[in-house]
């Protein structure tokens, strides 16, 4: 298993990065989260990973805290559950967010991310409640990381199409998140906003 890498930033969008590490390059799927965190293309940084392995694929998941990765893995041991719907979960409210609506059992605030139905969402409530209960969970972000911003609608726009979104269902997404809501701080923001009113 790969517990983590370090390496230079070769590629980034808002939910894939490419590590070089000693010339080789490592292909990591990662949450809108953890990419709000990642420095500049070309520096160097240290990733938490899980390696998922199906039938049909080999693939690497990449996280920046502890946290994300835990939750993550927690996600993906619910029957129903599969890594896609944890990202996209992931991305769209924080660690902190998600463990509290399933430690309070809030149906309806889980179901608001696509993809996640009342049963898919009750199996969370029911397996995970006890074992987030035991996990702890820190809302700092570590310091040091500088990313260089392109705009935050293309850069929504790709996250939303990575998860599964049709371009212009994602355009409208974060069109309607941006009429309602204002100006983002970041865009990881904005696709949080974009991920509530895509349903």
């Amino acid at each position: 298993m790969i517990a983590h890498l370090s390496g230079r930033i070769a590629e980034k969008t808002p939910t894939s990065v490419v590590l070089d590490v000693s010339g080789v390059g490592y292909l990591c799927e990662i949450p809108v989260s953890s990419f709000k965190q990642l420095p500049a293309v070309g520096e160097t940084v240290k990733l938490l990973t899980h390696f998922h392995v199906t039938a049909d694929a080999h693939k690497l998941f990449g996280f920046y805290t502890p946290e994300e990765r835990e939750l993550f893995t927690h996600l993906i041991s619910v029957s129903g559950v599969g890594p896609k719907m944890a990202l996209t979960l992931l991305s769209g409210a924080t660690v902190a967010e998600i463990a509290d609506w399933i430690r309070k059992g809030k149906t309806e605030l889980l179901t608001r991310v696509p993809g996640i139905g009342p049963k898919t969402a009750s199996r969370l409530i029911v397996e995970l409640k006890d074992k987030l209960e035991k996990m702890k969970i820190t809302t700092t972000v570590p310091g040091g990381a500088v990313r260089v911003e392109s705009t935050f609608e293309e850069e929504a726009a790709l996250a939303l199409v990575t998860l599964g979104y049709g371009r212009l269902e994602a355009r409208r997404a974060i069109e309607k998140a941006l009429s309602t809501n204002g100006h983002p701080k970041n865009v990881e923001e904005l696709i949080r906003q974009a991920l509530r009113v895509a349903q």
